[in-house]
């Protein structure tokens, strides 16, 4: 749970991991009963098996290792009401922002992003993928959430942390695990 703000003071009502696996079911049901109306359900939750089949989803692709062959992939952009540009989330510290849309035109901001500001964020996501998804018992992960947190604390030293081993360890396990069932 984000640590400021009003995350700090609803921090002891947050739902407990079984609660959460029981609404991702109720969820699950839900759609399925209500989807034939035009009504969705969705948790900004991650299934672990899912994040570690498809590291794309946790924000790690890199074109080499997807699976559609994608690298330097933003899937949302956020503009806040002060017209800054964020990727993925607007709660993510403000050194990863693409920038202002008062400092130039959404498209600018996403091409000079890609140019310049990305490989910060890829260290980024890769870093909080390497230490949290070997160790996290939940299924459900709470992906956004987690990278917002860190992001506040993160010190990028500007070169690559090993991730990408890791990353190609957890895809051999998961090819064993597959071969071997």
């Amino acid at each position: 749970m984000l640590h400021f703000g009003c995350g700090a003071t609803i921090e002891q009502k947050r739902l407990s991991e079984e609660h959460l696996c029981d609404l991702f079911l109720q969820l699950c049901d839900l759609g399925q009963l209500y989807g034939t109306r035009g009504l969705s359900f969705s948790l900004t939750f991650r299934t672990k098996r899912f994040l570690t089949e498809h590291p794309c989803a946790a924000y790690v692709c890199n074109g080499a290792r997807c699976h559609r062959g994608v690298a330097k992939e933003i899937k949302k952009l956020v503009i806040r009401e002060d017209g800054t540009v964020f990727p993925e989330s607007p709660m993510l510290d403000p050194r990863f922002a693409l920038g202002s849309l008062y400092e130039d035109r959404l498209g600018g901001l996403v091409a000079n992003y890609f140019a310049d500001g990305y490989a910060q964020f890829d260290r980024l996501c890769r870093s909080v993928y390497q230490t949290v998804i070997p160790t996290w018992t939940s299924p459900l992960i709470p992906w956004n959430e987690i990278l917002c947190e860190r992001s506040w604390t993160f010190a990028d030293a500007g070169a690559p942390d090993g991730t990408c081993q890791v990353l190609d360890q957890l895809t051999r396990t998961r090819i064993g695990q597959s071969a071997s069932a």
